[in-house]
């Protein structure tokens, strides 16, 4: 499972449903919610950190 930052819950948590999103710059971002409250969280991805994240199941939309 796909983890980041939770800013209400104070922790590193699961993310739910993820989704890997390329910003204007080329970057990479993934966009989902805590498994605990429900608030969005986001990542900021490296290009190795995608590919990992496509394995695991995230989907993308770019």
């Amino acid at each position: 499972m796909i983890r980041g930052y939770c800013m209400r819950c104070k922790g590193e948590v699961d993310i739910r449903s993820p989704i890997i999103r390329q910003l204007a710059n080329g970057t990479y971002m993934l966009e989902g919610y805590c498994i605990n409250c429900g608030t969005k969280v986001t990542k900021i991805l490296s290009k190795e950190e995608v590919e990992i994240a496509l394995d695991n199941g995230a989907k993308k939309e770019f």
